[in-house]
């Protein structure tokens, strides 16, 4: 495999663009997920804290904006750390941009019309759905597009939703109820629920391909460090 284009890049540090969106992103992503977690549990017994956790981060949408998070945060406060420089790989960063993308399509195509949010939900679904996937494919156009990634490991990023995948059918008989009616084997079957899930995981892996596309055909957007316009002294 070619080396990674932007390796100089990373070890020197992210430029002020990049800096920008990353503080955008976090901020973002951690409102939208926090907002109406906090707006539900202030004031309740720690159960209920606990059980809206486990609640909150049953939901795609929360797991790829999480992503985007901690990705922002390695990056801006812990870039020598091995999980974020993990994270900040050229694949990592690509397999987030299709979570994430996946996220705003799938909701505006297919849930956005059997869901009207109120009040704090509203912010919530605003920042989770539209804002943060924008942000974050503009963000990997801007700073991580160019970086070296094997046209093979565009099967990897299935991993995640297929593990979704599995955590819901067995969850799902459990507590009797699906974060998405298109998983819902109470109302379409197994089977249904099967086709509709490989659907989907199909298009991730489209969506991975074009990524891979873009960044390999494409010329990564020069990084200029802070300081080069500075005068000499």
């Amino acid at each position: 495999m070619a080396s990674d284009s932007r390796s100089g890049a990373d070890a020197s540090g992210p430029d002020y663009a990049e800096r920008t969106f990353c503080r955008l992103l976090l901020v973002s992503a951690v409102t939208g997920i926090a907002a109406p977690y906090l707006a539900a549990v202030v004031g309740q017994p720690m159960l209920i804290w606990w059980h809206k956790l486990v609640t909150t981060f049953g939901y795609f949408t929360n797991i790829a904006n999480l992503a985007v998070a901690l990705l922002a945060a390695g990056r801006l406060y812990f870039p020598r750390q091995s999980w974020s420089i993990a994270l900040n790989s050229p694949t990592s960063r690509t397999a987030i941009a299709v979570y994430i993308s996946m996220t705003g399509i799938v909701y505006h195509l297919l849930l956005a019309k059997h869901y009207e949010p109120q009040g704090v939900a509203r912010l919530s679904d605003l920042l989770t759905h539209t804002l943060t996937p924008l942000l974050y494919v503009a963000y990997w156009l801007r700073c991580a597009r160019g970086g070296s990634m094997a046209l093979a490991h565009t099967v990897r990023i299935r991993y995640l939703p297929l593990l979704f995948l599995v955590y819901w059918l067995l969850r799902g008989a459990l507590v009797g109820g699906y974060p998405y009616f298109f998983i819902d084997v109470d109302r379409y079957g197994y089977l249904q629920v099967l086709l509709n899930s490989a659907g989907l995981c199909g298009a991730a892996w489209l969506l991975g391909v074009l990524y891979w596309a873009i960044s390999r055909f494409t010329a990564p957007v020069p990084i200029k460090s802070d300081t080069a316009s500075l005068p000499e002294r």
